[in-house]
């Protein structure tokens, strides 16, 4: 897309891609910003009206007037009332940048061009490393954004405690069910592609991979463990006490290890899978403690008399698991 300058004519083209994860108004302003700082715009351009680039460049002219905005605070561009915008006279630009020529302000630009020249000699445009860079000051700027995937009762819970384990890095948590991204494959495509990385349950780990294939996201899995409430819970309970355990029979062996490991020795415990209604109705009536998992909280909770203690086997990422992801988003925003 180009425009035509109205004075110190030259013929400029500027590309904006839509489906970047850099914003519209960051990749005008990079552009800007480079043809101003290499002479391509020398002092005196007079730039478009808002209006007048926005319809050029098919965006919107809030798009433009950010990135003007951002450049005039740079003072590589000043508005004359009545007039339009222009690229400032080089004395005015130099006076008013004093300040960022002081040594300790200053960028080491051979930094840069040590990377420009090593990607260069790898094959990548100046294109294709422009672009890299405002991938990763974008990402520096607003932050890496998570999302934990996993069943809807307890998604909430895993989304805080990840971010309350990232606590002083620039990330932000959110979550989705995995029921819904099930429903509508459609949509979870749209979802997911608004995040840079994705956290899930080991055991959904591969579910997510095929739901996440051709997406530009990260996946990792974290593995859980019970919480130290429900094993402390579970270990005070009287040697005499009846058990019943509630669950669904894919999870009836993991759970029966964990309760021969640490409730009283020899105890007897009562089973039952909640869409067996007699077995239940059997073990509600025979017990004094219920213990069951997240998902069937509810459940039981609306089928049981008051009179039965009811303990949730509550799970949580262990925090070997959490320090993993908290690595790797250190290393992704270089710190």
């Amino acid at each position: 897309m180009d425009f035509t300058q109205k004075e110190n004519t030259v013929p400029l083209q500027i590309v904006l891609d839509s489906d970047s994860v850099v914003p519209l108004y960051v990749q005008l302003r990079s552009r800007l910003e480079y043809m101003i700082g290499t002479g391509f715009l020398p002092s005196g351009t007079q730039l478009p009206s808002v209006r007048e680039l926005a319809g050029q460049l098919q965006i919107a002219p809030t798009t433009v007037q950010q990135a003007y905005k951002d450049l005039q605070q740079k003072n590589l561009l000043e508005t004359q009332r009545g007039r339009g915008t222009f690229v400032p006279q080089l004395g005015t630009q130099f006076h008013k940048n004093k300040e960022l020529m002081k040594p300790h302000k200053m960028i080491d630009t051979v930094l840069f061009d040590t990377v420009i020249t090593q990607s260069i000699k790898q094959g990548f445009s100046f294109d294709d490393i422009r672009e890299a860079f405002e991938e990763r000051i974008t990402l520096r700027e607003r932050g890496i954004q998570i999302v934990f995937i996993g069943i809807s009762d307890a998604m909430h819970k895993y989304e805080s405690l990840i971010q309350a384990s990232l606590a002083g890095l620039n990330a932000m948590v959110s979550s989705i069910s995995i029921e819904e991204l099930r429903a509508s494959p459609k949509l979870a495509q749209e979802l997911l592609s608004e995040f840079d990385l994705c956290v899930t349950l080991l055991f959904h780990f591969r579910e997510i991979q095929d739901i996440t294939a051709g997406l530009s996201i990260k996946s990792l899995s974290l593995i859980s463990e019970l919480s130290n409430q429900t094993l402390e819970s579970l270990t005070l309970l009287p040697v005499d006490t009846k058990i019943g355990l509630v669950c669904r029979d894919t999870s009836f062996n993991n759970y029966q290890v964990i309760i021969q490991r640490y409730c009283p020795p020899d105890q007897e415990v009562l089973y039952s899978d909640p869409n067996d209604k007699e077995a239940f109705a059997y073990l509600i009536k025979k017990v004094s403690v219920i213990l069951h998992t997240t998902v069937l909280k509810d459940f039981v909770q609306k089928s049981a008399s008051s009179d039965i203690k009811l303990i949730e086997l509550m799970h949580v990422p262990n925090s070997d698991s959490l320090a993993k992801v908290r690595e790797y988003i250190k290393a992704t925003l270089g710190k």
